[in-house]
């Protein structure tokens, strides 16, 4: 009885698992990388980066752990990374959002500025499908 039940709860997670899989597929998620800093920038938080192979990554990435840690997040095949570097209040927020469109994901970013006088850079990497339609903020 209890191999029965324990096939059955290792069954489930291994469903849940490949539904999570799907799932990421043909969504935009930002991809974390702890420690990473990045350069000081004057960059504007709507015109990021396009990082579309891993030698690509060099550009902004500066070691080769960085660089392995986003690779392993991303499927380069079918998935590229927006690299994101401005600098504003500390309080700034950047989020991601994808939806289905008549021609397929549609991916939409939303800034929300800080309210703070303090200056901070920031730096986010999103992965986003290569046949998403992406609207970037203003």
């Amino acid at each position: 009885m209890r191999v029965a039940v324990l096939s059955m709860f290792v069954v489930a997670l291994a469903l849940a698992a490949g539904q999570a899989q799907e799932a990421k597929k043909g969504t935009a998620r930002e991809i974390a990388v702890p420690g990473f800093v990045g350069s000081e920038t004057k960059g504007k938080v709507g015109t990021p980066t396009k990082l579309a192979s891993a030698d690509d990554l060099a550009k902004v990435l500066p070691t080769k752990e960085f660089q392995k840690k986003v690779a392993s997040q991303v499927d380069f095949k079918t998935e590229h990374v927006l690299y994101f570097a401005w600098g504003g209040s500390g309080g700034d927020k950047l989020g991601v959002a994808t939806s289905m469109g008549d021609k397929g994901p549609v991916v939409t970013f939303a800034y929300s500025p800080g309210f703070t006088d303090d200056l901070r850079y920031h730096h986010k990497l999103f992965a986003v499908p290569n046949d998403a339609q992406v609207v970037l903020p203003k």
